[in-house]
């Protein structure tokens, strides 16, 4: 696995960029030299986010510029075989191989797929896709885990940061085992 067991370039879909603002894990992220990327549908969410929420429980991306912004094109989702199926809260929903996916998760996945990252991700069809589509996913408990195998974390810090997530409601049973002090998942 190396010295640095967190992968070195990830893509993440909004939940997951917001979880790890809220356990203040992303200026660890930039410090342990990982390229973090957003799609430009995840950057419009968590700006329309921010706005509605403040920064307490979504990232102003103006305080980190070294998060990249990529553009994921209508016609990269088309060739993909996404079709629209119409507006869905704050964005676009559409279908692909019978999954519904909205646009921000949808455009995660093919960015991880076009640069070959790992992607940052939760939500069940958004994880569906990236498998079938051979794209390595990971969550935000292991990213906090990854953090502490990287020394800049331990385990007892890990855990609170966990359940500082799981205080603002933003739920995985990783992050639960993560903040009693279960390391493995």
């Amino acid at each position: 696995m190396g010295s640095n067991p967190i992968p070195p370039n990830l893509v993440s879909d909004t939940p997951p960029l917001q979880g790890l603002h809220r356990g203040g894990a992303l200026e660890l992220l930039r410090e342990a030299g990982v390229a973090l990327l957003i799609p430009s549908a995840v950057e419009e969410e968590t700006r329309g986010s921010f706005l509605r929420a403040g920064g307490e429980k979504v990232p102003d991306l103006v305080a980190h510029p070294w998060i990249r912004i990529e553009p994921v094109r209508d016609e990269e989702l088309a060739a993909f075989g996404a079709t629209p199926l119409g507006p869905r809260r704050h964005t676009l929903e559409y279908s692909w191989r019978g999954y519904r996916l909205d646009r921000p998760e949808l455009e995660a996945v093919l960015l991880a797929r076009r640069v070959g990252a790992t992607l940052l991700i939760e939500d069940d069809g958004g994880l569906r896709c990236a498998r079938l589509c051979g794209v390595a996913v990971t969550g935000v408990a292991a990213v906090l885990r990854d953090l502490c195998r990287a020394g800049r974390l331990d385990l007892a810090e890990a855990g609170r940061r966990a359940r500082a997530i799981l205080d603002t409601r933003y739920y995985s049973r990783e992050l639960e085992w993560l903040s009693r002090g279960i390391d493995e998942f």
